[in-house]
């Protein structure tokens, strides 16, 4: 027999209600383990509630055992079974009954090994009637703190999504809450919404593409379908998306009924009740619903009035110049002592201590009164923020110490590396200190989130020569101050030279690398008077981090850079690995493809009729064959290496950064499918599968004998490229990224008139498309530019939004240039003339279509970060000579597939990988080549 079922027949006796009380009066003596004086029951009962009432304590119960010692009202020792079950029922009524106490039950302990619901909708049928009951629910996650307005969340296709919609149709959470789909863009919320069990909600945690955060889960669906693995389960749920709560409800309750279930939770919120009293309101008693709630006790605990001491930390970080635009009618709604106008109004310092003053005569009898307030501050403050241009605090750096190994302590060394000492690299982000060798240029730091106190950033440490793999810690960096700091530990080998590349990541895109050099020697007596271990900042590839905590989540980061030595290496980042490639026999593979694809522009006609054409098809099978050996050296020995997940392999999302003109390999045609033979034909199915962007589950085609578009990693994922020239830097410093969607700017307003040219390889009719299409789709007629003194005399008088040049490229490095209607330009004399007007706010997209204009085939590099630097958000480019009618069919799908029409922004991104997939079942090849240069998180309108 279960425990429950022997306590249901221990009170056979007691009505509905009675029995109620008395298992609501078992647990609390449980919770004591025996009672240790000769109280009568009452009392026994009587001084637990008390103690829960003193300072807002729960009242602690436990599931009673049978044979739990009890001694009560007698000399003799009886256990808790011996009871008189009418006793026990009437003590709950005779104690609570005409009083005010509604516990707040906290269950510390119950049977795993049989169901939870009957037994804990049991509490909530006692009379009088508790105030809140939930099981106490261990987490890792740190205190949880709610945001306000609340986020209420939902994974796509799930149908949770209809219930917060309902929710958000009702007051108040029309007003004190907001709705959002977890996704890449979005991947926290305070509470998820989920229909499902919880064998389905772990698995689709599983497999959401990016890491999930939210405190608290609302789960319509059974939990209890496994009773030996319930508890297994729900801990790997919390510790999957970081929770400190779950609400399981019954199965059957409706979208509506859930929507207004978690419409009055908001409301129970509003009114400062605690989350358990706003949950165990909310659900059982104004929405019956059949609740199990397991919560941990910092969130049964929290309460609205905790937010404003996060609101208090982010008015006191603002600078001086920040004037959040609080209105005085905001701090009336809260009903304290007072009113502030004007000036009062502008000083945050002055606003807190108004706040912390009269923090207990905050009105929340209404939600328009102090949580309308919170919500309207905390708005002032996100305003406030977005406008702040520069942060007024202590510049951080990125900075290391090197320590050795000697006699037993660990020294100092600044001068070289020792061969076969242990030696420990310390590395953080901090504002100048001595005691830390400090980069020159600044963290690409612009301010911390919005309500974010710290961010937790990767750093991985790659070595050629000294290291067999990478090595990756983390670091906490703080709103201000220094970050804390992650130790590598390395013991030199036999090479001459120790050339260590730090990598700082945010969500897995690249923030910042840097390289730590120096010689390696055998004894310290080696070590040369000049000899210095320098920290060079090599790459910035931010601009700023304000909006990072918005910026969607990738999955994969590739760093390809060159040793002092010029050795060709990659260095590669996921969620939970790092490693590094030798890219040696790349510029092989690399030239063969611009050669495969530069001979479909020589030999146009060879190369029409659709992708159905023999000649098509036989180039689809070398690109393939080809890109089998760039998956060989990058996927197969790598990504599905033991230390590392196959899964690696599927990732969607991936960032690119080449820390040289010449470092550009093209992942873009990375073919992950099994080779293809020489005779291999396309998959029947190719059509179907560009126009769904998925294969078919259940595809049993041989596809060594078939070749599937596909499989190009080009069209199959988003990749995001940022591309480096040292050779053309100036003022002593590398280029960086210029500009970047942030929390006010991520849309590019592509309409307008756009400036065109060409080279005078190009036709007349041959370029008539592409003028035709930026008409219809950008609004307004484009300008044709006959040279690059037109071209910026045009982008001075029209501040376009987009720039167009098919032109022919010539020379390499420095002396690398572009030609359009006869004149060349050397890229490096390239000035921000010719991308924008000055003064404007404006950063257009330019497309430059041509020959070779990335340079993949080693010959051509510096363009696309010459126009980047000179302030182009996106430059699109090709890695393959694209001549004539090519080029200008391939500039006119461009365009229009850059703006859709249909209103919807779309992020470049994906854009860029329909466009490509478009172009396929068109019949063009050429599109394959289109790569683009800049931020995938841009929104193209």
């Amino acid at each position: 027999m279960s425990e429950f079922g022997f306590w249901q027949r221990w009170g056979l006796e007691l009505d509905d209600r009675q029995f109620a009380n008395a298992f609501l009066v078992l647990g609390v003596l449980a919770a004591q383990y025996f009672v240790k004086d000769r109280s009568e029951l009452q009392d026994v009962l009587l001084a637990a509630l008390r103690r829960a009432q003193e300072k807002d304590k729960l009242l602690p119960w436990r599931f009673a055992n049978r044979d739990q010692p009890a001694q009560v009202g007698n000399d003799r020792r009886v256990v808790l079974s011996d009871l008189n079950p009418w006793q026990v029922a009437r003590a709950w009524t005779d104690i609570v009954d005409g009083t005010a106490i509604a516990p707040r039950v906290q269950i510390l302990s119950y049977p795993v090994t049989e169901g939870v619901s009957p037994w804990f909708h049991m509490l909530f049928e006692a009379s009088p009637a508790v105030g809140a009951a939930h099981i106490v629910f261990d987490t890792a996650q740190a205190c949880p703190h709610l945001k306000w307005p609340l986020r209420l969340g939902y994974l796509p296709g799930n149908a949770a999504k209809e219930s917060v919609q309902s929710a958000r149709s009702s007051w108040p959470s029309n007003e004190l809450a907001s709705s959002v789909q977890i996704d890449r863009e979005n991947a926290n919320c305070d509470v998820l919404l989920f229909t499902g069990s919880s064998s389905q909600l772990l698995k689709t945690l599983l497999e959401t593409p990016v890491p999930q955060k939210t405190n608290l889960f609302i789960v319509r669906g059974t939990f209890e379908d496994d009773l030996a693995a319930m508890s297994q389960r729900l801990s790997a749920i919390a510790a999957e998306a970081r929770a400190s709560g779950l609400v399981f409800l019954n199965p059957t309750v409706t979208d509506r009924v859930l929507g207004d279930a978690v419409n009055r939770f908001v409301e129970n919120l509003s009114h400062n009740q605690p989350v358990d009293v706003a949950v165990s309101e909310a659900f059982t008693k104004s929405y019956p619903t059949d609740p199990v709630i397991f919560l941990s006790s910092d969130l049964a605990s929290f309460q609205l009035e905790h937010v404003l001491e996060k609101i208090h930390s982010r008015l006191l970080d603002l600078p001086q110049d920040a004037r959040p635009k609080i209105m005085p009618g905001t701090i009336k709604r809260m009903r304290t002592a007072g009113v502030m106008v004007g000036r009062d109004l502008a000083d945050s310092v002055g606003i807190v201590k108004r706040l912390k003053e009269h923090k207990k005569a905050i009105d929340f009898y209404s939600e328009t009164r102090g949580a309308t307030a919170i919500k309207e501050i905390a708005e002032a403050i996100d305003l406030a923020e977005s406008q702040v241009v520069e942060e007024k605090q202590q510049q951080r750096f990125l900075q290391e110490q090197i320590f050795i190994k000697k006699e037993g302590k660990l020294v100092e060394e600044r001068r070289a590396f020792l061969k076969g000492v242990p030696t420990l690299i310390r590395v953080r982000i901090g504002p100048p200190d001595e005691k830390w060798v400090t980069l020159e240029e600044g963290f690409p730091e612009e301010k911390l989130p919005k309500d974010r106190d710290e961010w937790r950033l990767t750093v991985v440490l790659t070595e050629p020569n000294h290291l067999r793999e990478a090595l990756r810690k983390f670091i906490k960096l703080p709103r201000s101050g220094p970050s804390t700091a992650c130790e590598f530990r390395v013991q030199p080998g036999e090479h001459a030279i120790f050339e260590g590349r730090i990598t700082v990541l945010h969500r897995g895109r690249v923030l910042q690398t840097a390289v730590l050099k120096g010689r390696a020697v055998g004894d310290e007596r080696e070590i040369a008077n000049d000899d210095k271990i320098s920290f060079t900042d090599f790459l910035p590839v931010r601009a700023h981090i304000g909006d990072l905590e918005g910026r969607r989540q990738f999955d994969l980061a590739f760093v390809f850079n060159h040793t002092s030595d010029h050795r060709h290496r990659l260095t590669a980042i996921s969620e939970d690995h790092a490693w590094v490639t030798d890219l040696k026999a790349f510029d092989k593979i690399t030239l063969s493809i611009n050669s495969k694809l530069s001979r479909v522009a020589k030999v146009v006609e060879e190369y029409s009729g659709g992708l159905d054409s023999q000649n098509n098809q036989a180039l689809l099978v070398e690109l393939a064959r080809i890109g089998r050996l760039l998956y060989g050296n990058i996927v197969t020995e790598q990504l599905q290496a033991p230390t590392n997940r196959p899964s690696i392999a599927a990732k969607e999302y991936i960032q690119v950064v080449s820390t040289r003109s010449d470092a550009l390999i093209p992942i873009e045609f990375i073919y992950d499918c099994e080779t293809p033979k020489k005779n291999a034909t396309l998959c029947p199915s190719w059509r179907q599968a560009l126009s769904e962007g998925i294969c078919k589950t259940d595809c049993r085609i041989d596809k060594s004998r078939k070749v599937c578009p596909l499989g190009f990693w080009g069209i199959s994922k988003v990749i995001e490229r940022h591309a480096m020239t040292p050779e053309l830097a100036r003022d002593g410093k590398d280029m960086f990224l210029q500009s970047e969607p942030t929390r006010d700017r991520d849309t590019l307003d592509l309409s307008g008139t756009a400036v065109v040219a060409a080279s005078k390889r190009v036709t007349a009719a041959e370029i008539k498309p592409v003028l035709t299409a930026c008409k219809d789709r950008l609004g307004a007629a484009p300008q044709k530019a006959k040279d690059w003194d037109q071209w910026a005399d045009l982008v001075a008088k029209f501040n376009p939004h987009v720039l167009l040049a098919l032109p022919h490229t010539d020379g390499k490095g420095e002396n690398a240039s572009m030609e359009i209607g006869g004149v060349a330009i050397e890229s490096i004399d390239i000035t921000e003339a010719y991308v924008r007007k000055a003064g404007s706010d404006s950063y257009p997209l330019v497309a430059l279509l041509g020959c070779d204009t990335t340079g993949t085939a080693l010959e051509y590099g510096s363009h696309v970060a010459c126009l980047r630097w000179c302030g182009a958000s996106v430059v699109i480019g090709t890695v393959a000579t694209v001549f004539g009618k090519h080029a200008a069919k391939v500039a006119t799908m461009l365009v229009r597939g850059l703006r859709s029409g249909n209103g919807q922004p779309d992020r470049l991104g994906e854009v860029i990988r329909s466009i490509k997939r478009q172009a396929l079942l068109q019949g063009m090849l050429m599109p394959l080549c289109i790569v683009a240069f800049g931020d995938a998180d841009w929104k193209l309108n």
